[in-house]
């Protein structure tokens, strides 16, 4: 299985992050995103699995 988060710029569309996720076998996992880079704004994050979108959320980065 091939898992991957990316993030888009909401306004604009743009990806403005993408991290390729290791996930050898069933089961839960957890992955940290740094936004530091990130200019404060809203994002959309969406987790690929086999490069399908599985889900979809909002992200606020505010500083």
């Amino acid at each position: 299985m091939e898992h991957a988060i990316t993030q888009n710029d909401l306004l604009s569309g743009r990806v403005v992050l993408e991290k390729t996720l290791s996930a050898d076998r069933k089961g839960r996992y957890q992955s940290n995103i740094n936004v530091l880079a990130l200019q404060p704004g809203q994002y959309v994050a969406t987790l690929l699995v086999d490069g399908v979108p599985a889900t979809t959320r909002k992200v606020l980065i505010n500083r």
